[in-house]
């Protein structure tokens, strides 16, 4: 089959909902979850979840994890579950039959209140939320309840008795529950913590002592859940604050579960190709698969779990990234100290280099185009580094780079070459080193024939040893 040029970004792009943030109250109910993709780690935080009904002391939960990992992805998709909404259901579902019948119970169908911090008084914030979320179904209930506040001047207890009414109130309707959702709590947090005399801390308190005594519907109570989305504990808010508030906020925090929400390098391999959205007419005439197929050959040891026999795949799902890339951006951004989000943002970016933009500068035709490591090397060395603060891995790039930089004599093969072994050399994986086998899967052509053997003889041992960083 003749295959036109085409621009690659017609038969590839990026899922909106990788290229930008989630933002939990504006996108709950306009649809932007329902490509939401179920990881091992937002199954295990519903299954704590699952837990906290028979456990009230536990249902003060904070969700703890770095920029970018999908923690707030997961609070649309609580909002959306607990909402029983159909579709939601069905995905968990598909995944664990068990969690998505429990969940289907009418009786633990819980009213969710979903709000995003930002920096100004938490309970006045957290009132008027509340009061905003009743106010379509539960009208009556929502101005008895901001006349309540609005006397008691949002003091931290009236807040706390306030969502109890609530609970009671969305119970007596058939909910079993009412949950607060807080994504960007620490927004919030750094309010409080520029502000200790406003009492903000304590509002958090009165919250997590109401839930833990809200109990169960079987015993007259009236269930109450809050879920709160950190990227740090909340203690280290307060680092600037004297001696005594951080006590008193260390009290706090001992109030609330913490769950920490850190998607491991199997589950970042799976959300790269989950985020590439693949046209219909994409044809790689099983050319790609060839070459994925080398990798649990040549790096079985990188590949946890059963990721080895799915590796194909995933790899596939990630096209155009050549399957080396797809095992070394976890590590990389990992070993960089670079958020999840500068992952979605290397996918859909423009800087030099990026994926997004070799998109978009890009032509597929009869040989499928492959973004490749040594480009991997480039964007690193030119958009990764100028944010790294100085430390050991900072001084490693700085080194290779400038051994790369200072190669004239170098074809722009060898060239190629050395900038894998650059960049597998500064990653250090014991699994992924610049051995020749891993240097020919990383550059040779679609029909697996070597063009690497050539280039790297001019490569002399001491210029191999700076950018490899070899002992």
């Amino acid at each position: 089959m003749t295959i036109s040029p085409r621009p690659l970004h017609e038969l590839v792009s990026v899922r909106a909902r990788y290229s930008r943030s989630v933002h939990l109250a504006r996108d709950w109910k306009s649809g932007v979850w329902a490509d939401y993709h179920l990881t091992l780690s937002a199954l295990e935080m519903l299954r704590v979840l699952q837990g906290t009904w028979n456990r009230p002391a536990d249902r003060a939960l904070t969700l703890v994890g770095p920029y970018g990992s999908g923690k707030s992805a997961f609070a649309l998709f609580l909002a959306a579950l607990f909402g029983g909404d159909a579709p939601s259901h069905a995905l968990l579902r598909a995944h664990d039959a068990d969690l998505a019948d429990f969940f289907a119970r009418p009786q633990n169908r819980l009213f969710p209140v979903a709000l995003v911090g930002s920096r100004q008084s938490l309970a006045p914030a957290l009132g008027r939320g509340l009061v905003e979320a009743l106010s379509a179904q539960f009208p009556d209930l929502a101005r008895e309840i901001e006349s309540e506040l609005e006397a008691a001047h949002f003091a931290p207890r009236a807040l706390a008795d306030a969502w109890e009414k609530a609970a009671r109130g969305v119970v007596a309707a058939g909910f079993g529950g009412l949950m607060l959702l807080g994504d960007e709590l620490g927004k919030w947090l750094e309010h409080a913590a520029l502000h200790p005399g406003e009492g903000d801390i304590f509002v958090l308190q009165e919250l997590a002592e109401a839930a833990a005594r809200s109990g169960n519907i079987e015993t007259g109570g009236a269930p109450l859940w809050m879920v709160a989305v950190l990227h740090q504990n909340a203690e280290a808010y307060a680092g600037r604050l004297g001696r005594v508030h951080q006590a008193e906020w260390a009290k706090v925090g001992e109030r609330f579960r913490e769950v920490p929400f850190f998607p491991s390098d199997a589950e970042r391999l799976e959300m790269t190709g989950w985020a590439l959205q693949h046209a219909p007419d994409l044809h790689l005439n099983g050319q790609f698969e060839t070459l994925a197929a080398r990798g649990p050959l040549l790096v079985p040891q990188s590949l946890p779990g059963t990721l080895s026999a799915r590796f194909a795949p995933l790899a596939k799902a990630a096209y155009p990234l050549h399957p080396l890339v797809l095992l070394l951006l976890p590590p990389l951004f990992r070993k960089s100290g670079q958020s999840h989000r500068s992952l979605w943002n290397f996918l859909s970016g423009q800087e030099s280099h990026a994926l997004g933009r070799f998109l978009r500068e890009t032509t597929f035709g009869p040989h499928a185009p492959l973004f490749e490591a040594d480009a991997l090397f480039d964007y690193a060395s030119e958009v990764l580094l100028g944010g790294w603060s100085a430390g050991h891995l900072a001084r490693l790039w700085a080194d290779a780079s400038e051994a790369v930089e200072r190669t004239h004599s170098l074809s722009p093969l060898a060239l190629r070459v050395l900038k894998v072994i650059a960049l597998l050399g500064v990653l250090r994986d014991a699994h992924l080193v610049a051995s020749p086998a891993i240097l020919e899967w990383a550059l040779s052509d679609w029909n697996g024939r070597s063009v690497t053997r050539a280039a790297r003889r001019p490569i002399s041992r001491p210029l191999w040893t700076n950018c490899s960083n070899a002992n």
